[in-house]
């Protein structure tokens, strides 16, 4: 499927893009105190979460820097997005004691943002598909 470029709003993949940056630099440069903060044993935890958003986050861009976005990428993100707040959800509820209650409370509240952020997505992609196929 090719969907145009204009038919698709890329702002809610952008926004991912620099929310994952900015969170995931975060973590990896505040690692020690973040897992403090967390309530983390190992400060390797939010360092390999951090480097990983930053990577996610170059994807993201390097995917909107095309002049024909891939579909299938795009879609590839939003389905990335909701694996993180299923997993958000699994770590709150079948593992409490894990965290912190700020730690808790961050991942409740980056939950929040990044299922905002599929939600926009989805729906973008889902309009674009209906433009075109309309």
């Amino acid at each position: 499927m090719n969907l145009s470029f204009s038919s698709m709003p890329g702002a809610p993949f952008f926004a991912n893009a620099l929310f994952s940056l900015l969170t995931g630099a975060t973590l990896l440069v505040l690692a020690p105190q973040a897992a403090v903060w967390l309530g983390l044993q190992h400060a390797a935890i939010p360092a390999v979460i951090g480097g990983s958003l930053l990577f996610f986050a170059g994807h993201i861009l390097i995917a909107l820097k095309r002049r024909k976005p891939i579909v299938a990428e795009l879609v590839y993100f939003t389905v990335l997005d909701v694996v993180w707040v299923l997993a958000s959800v699994v770590l709150l509820v079948a593992f409490p004691g894990t965290l912190s209650r700020e730690g808790r409370f961050a991942v409740l509240a980056v939950g929040v943002v990044v299922e905002a952020l599929a939600t926009l997505q989805a729906w973008g992609l889902w309009r674009a598909f209906r433009r075109q196929t309309a």
